[in-house]
């Protein structure tokens, strides 16, 4: 074996103290590497053929382009299955698994339920699977990588949406956006019987009294959700043909997906999605969760890295109508865009932030009670 120079040996010890003192080293270094991997993984998951997307309804509109666009470029055809809900993933997973059935690379959904998976034993962590450097470029993502974690601990669900939001939406032809900026607005006794909300577990309802409730209290929700005497449904679409129609001037909790067909028949013109100004929150969203084993692990991983990259989100924000947490991506909806500048009430999406969500709801529906079934 040669024996080192000392000259040698110092350039060498120079480098690694530089590494070890500078990350903005140290992460040029992996930029450097990491296309090998990246090559890799596309290749394997090409011959891996398949990947199975487990997808909530709730999630905006669906994927379809995007899936396209990764079925196009990686040669790997994506199987997806749409849920109504994220409350129906958890227990197919949860019973499947205790069969030792893994039929899903990845799951997509927004809410508790990627943490009720979690608890069940039932996912892996998902941030091991991330390593292109421009994912984990910590400056590109609002309010920080870190920050983009749906789970507490901050390895299981990366939530890639934020955006302020609101699913209450105006007749603008019985009454005008100047009309109702505020909570306070919504309280005008010519709306009292005139508005239609989803029943209180829906979360399209209980995220605006949540709002309410963390801006003023649980008086004035009970001014708005109950002594303005609205109606409650559970059919969304009902919801919206009634505010259509004009039989009301307000509706909450009807979401972008149930749009589409009355956009595409020219019938939305006159309603208007609104947000209170003094009562404002913004959600992330679109979680994506990988189970403890996977059928395909390359597609999985590939899908994971691609998608949230400037490319992949560029491509699922104008595809979904969402608003991508990367800074250098462009809204898809720019009308629910978040602001770095704004104070919001409540960010929504974060496990150690939901406690109010559920405390919500478990208020709102013992105060709406039977006005609601």
């Amino acid at each position: 074996m040669n024996k080192m120079s000392r000259k040698a040996f110092l350039k060498l010890a120079a480098a690694a103290t530089a590494l070890a003192v500078s990350p903005q080293l140290a992460f040029a270094q992996g930029a450097s590497n990491w296309e090998a991997e990246w090559k890799k993984i596309a290749e394997a998951a090409k011959k891996e053929g398949e990947l199975n997307l487990a997808i909530s309804f709730g999630l905006g509109g669906l994927p379809k382009n995007t899936l396209a666009e990764f079925e196009k470029r990686f040669g790997v055809k994506v199987n997806m299955q749409q849920f109504a809900s994220g409350s129906l993933i958890v227990p197919k997973i949860l019973q499947e698994q205790q069969g030792n059935i893994y039929n899903y690379d990845i799951i997509m959904t927004s809410g508790p339920f990627g943490p009720a998976l979690r608890d069940g034993k039932a996912l892996a962590p998902i941030r091991p699977q991330i390593f292109r450097p421009d994912v984990l470029d910590t400056k590109v993502w609002a309010n920080g990588l870190e920050a983009s974690f749906r789970d507490k601990e901050k390895q299981y669900g990366f939530a890639p949406v934020w955006e302020e939001i609101s699913h209450i939406w105006i007749n603008t032809n019985l009454i005008k956006p100047a009309e109702v900026k505020t909570v306070k607005d919504m309280l005008n006794p010519k709306l009292k019987g005139k508005m239609m909300f989803a029943v209180p577990t829906s979360g399209a309802t209980v995220t605006p009294a949540m709002a309410v409730r963390l801006a003023y209290g649980e008086d004035m929700m009970k001014k708005l959700f109950v002594d303005q005497e609205p109606a409650y449904s559970r059919d969304t679409r009902q919801i919206l043909e009634q505010v259509i129609k004009g039989q009301r001037m307000i509706g909450i909790g009807v979401m972008e997906p149930v749009m589409g067909e009355f956009k595409e028949q020219g019938m939305m013109n006159h309603v208007q999605r609104i947000v209170l100004e003094d009562a404002q929150i913004t959600s992330t969203g679109n979680d994506l969760w990988i189970p403890r084993s996977v059928p395909h692990p390359n597609a999985a991983k590939l899908w994971i890295n691609w998608l949230l990259s400037k490319e992949g989100q560029t491509i699922y924000a104008q595809d979904t109508t969402n608003n991508s947490r990367r800074l250098d991506v462009p809204a898809g909806a720019p009308t629910k865009a978040a602001s770095m500048s704004k104070k919001y009430v409540h960010m929504l999406g974060n496990e150690l932030t939901d406690v109010e969500y559920v405390k919500t709801t478990e208020i709102l529906v013992k105060m709406v009670g039977a006005a609601a079934k």
